[in-house]
């Protein structure tokens, strides 16, 4: 099979504005586009003002969300010590000096022996 190839560039100008296009040298473009820009930067006085008090706002809100993080992690740190508490409390019983010497050597030694 034979492979074709075909310079095209050297035969094919490349496209180009010409004086038969009218919406390149008309200026209509030219002037639709700027006019386009401009619209986007002229902002009336209320706008302005909405637009500064919603950035005064977010800027606000901003500076709540690090507190209410950290009043949230400081809330489950509370709940979770209540909660052991409670546990505590539930038992009802104390352990006694011995006991709770024996519970830790107990500990101690399934430790040992897990490692």
């Amino acid at each position: 099979m034979q492979k074709i190839t075909t310079d095209i560039s050297s035969t094919t100008p490349a496209a180009q504005p010409t004086k038969s296009t009218p919406w390149v040298n008309d200026g209509f473009s030219q002037q639709l586009f700027q006019a386009m820009n401009g619209a986007e930067r002229k902002v009336s006085p209320e706008a302005q003002a909405t637009k500064n008090a919603m950035n005064e706002s977010n800027s606000s809100v901003d500076q709540l969300v690090p507190t209410m993080t950290m009043l949230n992690a400081a809330l489950a740190n509370t709940q979770v010590k209540s909660d052991v508490l409670n546990l505590y409390k539930a038992q009802d019983r104390k352990i006694d000096k011995s006991e709770k010497i024996k519970t830790t050597k107990i500990s101690q030694d399934t430790l040992s022996a897990a490692m």
